[in-house]
């Protein structure tokens, strides 16, 4: 499955800075990052197609303090992929 990516420049050096403030700080990081994927991953329930509901329950978000991630489907969700790349 591919993956839209947004690259931040200066995150590493941001990160590192923020580490010399305290592990307080780099924890914000990853707040913020949920933050931005609660919003995104509003947007994507609302366009994720619907029959009988088992792909939309599969949909979650994540993060850490480099990254937010959404993911789709289960090992018993297998079509979450074409669903969303096309066949």
């Amino acid at each position: 499955m591919g993956s839209t990516k947004i690259p931040i420049t200066g995150g590493r050096d941001l990160r590192r800075n923020l580490k010399e403030l305290g592990d307080e700080a780099v924890n914000d990081l990853k707040r913020v990052n949920l933050e931005g994927v609660e919003i995104v991953l509003e947007e994507a329930l609302a366009r994720v197609p619907v029959r009988s509901g088992d792909l939309k329950a599969t949909v979650r978000g994540s993060a850490t303090k480099t990254r937010g991630t959404i993911r789709a489907g289960f090992k018993k969700i297998p079509y979450a992929g074409p669903i969303h790349f096309g066949w």
